[in-house]
């Protein structure tokens, strides 16, 4: 998994497409909207699925990604500390997926 900072410019970005047998997803965690609208269809040129996690509304970026996880509440800090519970879910779910007999 590739996370890309609140920092990041697009020309600065690398990613890695899909090899034949591992599917790769790229985690975008930006701020800025229209900076990410931008990742979202580089990533999706590279065959990279994308997961968007947003805040009540969704913003310029709802609905856009392959997995949308949306925290319904407009508290800043609510928001995070939802976005952090489903990154922590969602890398215990890969874990187990890795696990041998799984």
């Amino acid at each position: 998994m590739t996370s890309i900072s609140r920092h990041s410019s697009l020309g600065r970005w690398k990613g890695s497409g899909p090899s034949d047998d591992t599917q790769r997803i790229q985690e975008g965690h930006i701020t800025a909207g229209h900076i990410f609208c931008e990742l979202v269809e580089k990533a999706r040129s590279m065959e990279i699925g994308v997961i968007v996690m947003t805040g009540k509304g969704g913003g310029k970026l709802g609905g856009r990604g392959d997995v949308n996880i949306m925290i319904p509440s407009d508290d800043t800090q609510r928001i995070q500390e939802g976005h952090i519970t489903a990154g922590h879910i969602f890398c215990e779910l890969v874990e187990q997926a890795f696990e041998p007999g799984a």
